[in-house]
């Protein structure tokens, strides 16, 4: 560009001169404008006036670059632009805020619409998206991060109570109990207490007092869930109790004149220990082996740690946040790791790991009744109990399934039935190494003020249930709430389903169970893969945001996402090595590696398919345990086999296995798909599915 290509005009160019310049021609501005005066009065001066226009000539001549330059600065370049490929200027500029060109005290929707601008002016240049976005990703981040971390200092404006440091180190090993836990253990030494008052033997309170113990033993070990420590930890207690009442009996309580019969000094020791003993079994330690574990801080680091600029997952946090979105950090940042004590917190990673095995996955058999039906008729079968209860034994006690199969899905009505035989399902799976698991969500609902969008109910009463599931042998929990890209999504509806997500995680968490989290991204729709990639990076840090948010563990956290595909009606196919390529740039950008397991969901693809996907996708190291969480791409084909009559199920079993290693060479990237049927290449989607 030049400089009249501003204004359009050579003649209004303005330009700012140094001072001595300036004071040049305001002095002698004739020289410049060729004023008509007598030139008797100049004479002396001509020489003067000619070296000076000279000097500004050439000052014009060497700083016009100068303006080019910045007015390219501002405008960008013309020429490119003009070619059709317009170039970032600002490209290589370090700082954010200047690469933008906003300033730091620029609200979100400032920053969002400096980027909506540069992005619509340079769009045709990939280099100059990725740096547009790069500094406006690391902006959000850093006022993301100065809002969980304010410059305030709050223990300065709070005066702390001082105590000793003997009150702090006992006071600090405990918490309150719930009340639960309170009425439970008085209940029971109460009336401990009043057998061993109302019913003295010659004996003293032997039975009673046996019957106390074993009671300590029982509700520490409900707390703490290791049988070895409740042991200690009672054993300790009762000798501890039985020693101060012996004390308080024989040197500080005075004879009870009431209390007349065989051994009262044991039957009020008695009494005392049981009082001491509900104590114990009141409180407990709170210090959970995980806070020694340098592994937690990977799971927090989302919740505490600055932003780190080679970690691409924590830079995509969150995306396009309107300002009045501050309302979300409501709680001060204190220094140090703030990590949510569980007394299930071992076992959760253990389980976790567990599921996440090498060369083995989920079978998803967690279809509601109606959806079991839709699944019965196509076979011709009626929807009955004693056809669900006939497929579902099927399912679970396929010989060697456990071989390929770590976890099991199952509905509400199938943790709770039997086999065919009489037999537990639940049994049945454990005596295979397979780990039961539970859908806990109640189906999703249509969401007021969305475009036609959907979120999932099923929160209100989810920790009893949570708590009754696992007392069922259910060890991990599903969730499943979807996104739809041809209605937006809307951020109302992903804010809902993280939000959704998050605390279903933490209330299982709280019970025992290690939650699945399942944001499914819809297949239908004409839309593109990279608009898929769009839409999951936004869900899944949203997600992950909210997670951390509610102090979820993620060691002991499984996900069950979609993979990265094209729409079901787009055109363009994408083959596995694109699919795996999109999914693990997913994966990267957004999943902390402290996540144990990654098990994908078929969402409508063919048997196939979903496998050479998941092939493609180990075909080289990760750092999650990279799987599949299967429904009709591992039932479809045995479905059809079994038909509902008797005489198939040997034969569905065995098309059962088929898939089921098919997958499992999958997740160790062996999958070849040699000699697989025409049956099982059949795309299965259908469109405005509802399960």
């Amino acid at each position: 560009m030049n400089i009249s290509g501003l204004t359009g005009s050579p003649s209004k160019c303005c330009l700012r001169l140094p001072d001595h310049s300036r004071r040049l021609v305001c002095r002698h501005g004739s020289a410049f404008l060729g004023a008509g005066k007598p030139k008797e009065k100049f004479g002396l001066l001509s020489l003067e006036r000619s070296s000076r226009a000279i000097s500004v000539r050439k000052w014009k001549t060497q700083n016009t670059h100068l303006i080019k330059c910045a007015m390219d600065a501002s405008y960008g370049d013309m020429a490119s632009e003009s070619s059709g490929s317009a170039v970032f200027p600002r490209i290589n500029v370090k700082d954010p805020y200047k690469r933008l060109g906003i300033s730091r005290e620029a609200s979100e929707d400032e920053i969002l619409a400096a980027r909506n601008f540069l992005i619509s002016r340079y769009g045709g240049h990939k280099p100059s998206v990725d740096a547009i976005e790069a500094a406006h990703d690391k902006i959000i981040m850093q006022k993301f991060y100065e809002r969980k971390n304010p410059k305030i200092d709050i223990k300065k404006k709070v005066r702390e109570v001082k105590q000793s440091r003997v009150v702090q180190a006992v006071t600090s090993r405990f918490q309150t109990p719930a009340t639960k836990v309170i009425v439970k253990t008085s209940i029971a030494f109460i009336v401990l207490g009043v057998l061993t008052v109302l019913f003295p033997t010659e004996e003293g309170p032997t039975l009673q007092v046996a019957i106390s113990l074993i009671a300590t033993f029982y509700f520490i070990n409900d707390r703490l869930k290791s049988k070895i420590r409740a042991l200690l930890y009672g054993a300790g207690a009762f000798l501890f109790s039985w020693l101060v009442g012996t004390f308080l009996m024989v040197s500080v309580i005075p004879p009870i004149p009431i209390l007349k019969g065989p051994r009262t000094f044991e039957v009020l020791t008695s009494l005392i220990t049981y009082v001491l003993l509900k104590e114990a079994c009141g409180e407990r330690e709170i210090r959970a082996i995980y806070f020694q574990n340098s592994k937690m801080a990977s799971a927090s680091l989302l919740k505490t740690s600055p932003v780190v600029d080679k970690s691409e997952w924590v830079r995509g946090q969150p995306l396009r946040q309107p300002s009045v979105s501050v309302v979300r950090c409501n709680r001060v940042a204190t220094s140090g790791l703030t990590v949510r004590a569980s007394s299930y917190a071992d076992e959760l990673v253990k389980t976790a790991k567990t599921i996440a095995s090498p060369g083995r996955g989920i079978l998803a058999m967690d279809e509601s009744n109606a959806t079991c039906g839709k699944r019965l008729a196509s076979i011709g079968l009626e929807n009955t109990e004693a056809n669900r209860q006939a497929y579902r034994t099927l399912l679970v006690s396929a010989p060697g399934l456990g071989q390929y199969i770590s976890g099991a899905i199952l509905f509400e009505e199938t943790l709770y039935q039997s086999t065919v035989d009489g037999k537990k399902m639940v049994d049945v799976l454990t005596e295979q190494n397979i780990v039961p698991g539970i859908k806990v969500d109640k189906g999703l609902v249509p969401l007021a003020g969305s475009n036609n969008e959907s979120w999932c109910q099923g929160l209100d009463g989810l920790a009893p249930r949570s708590a009754a599931y696992y007392q069922q042998g259910a060890r991990f929990a599903k969730w499943r709430t979807v996104v739809s890209i041809p209605n937006g999504p809307s951020e109302l509806a992903v804010k809902e389903a993280a939000w959704g997500l998050a605390r279903y995680a933490a209330i299982s968490q709280d019970n025992g169970l290690v939650p699945i989290v399942e944001p499914e991204i819809l297949l239908d729709g004409e839309h593109g893969i990279d608009r898929t990639f769009e839409v999951a990076k936004k869900v899944w840090a949203e997600v992950f945001f909210y997670l951390a948010q509610n102090n979820v563990l993620f060691e002991g956290i499984l996900l069950k996402p979609s993979m990265v595909t094209p729409g079901a009606e787009c055109k363009d196919r994408a083959t596995p090595q694109q699919v795996a390529d999109y999914t693990l740039s997913l994966l990267r950008q957004r999943i902390p590696p402290a996540v144990p397991g990654i098990m994908f969901l078929s969402g409508g693809q063919s048997e196939v398919e979903a496998t050479l996907n998941l092939n493609a996708m180990n075909q080289a190291p990760n750092p999650w345990h990279v799987s599949f969480s299967y429904a009709r791409a591992l039932q479809n084909t045995c479905l059809k086999t079994w038909g509902g009559l008797p005489e198939n199920v040997k034969a569905a079993q065995d098309a059962l296995l088929v898939r089921a290693k098919a997958n499992s060479l999958a997740q160790l990237g062996k999958y070849t798909g040699e000699g697989e049927s025409e049956e099982a290449k059949q795309g299965m989607f259908v469109k405005g599915y509802v399960y």
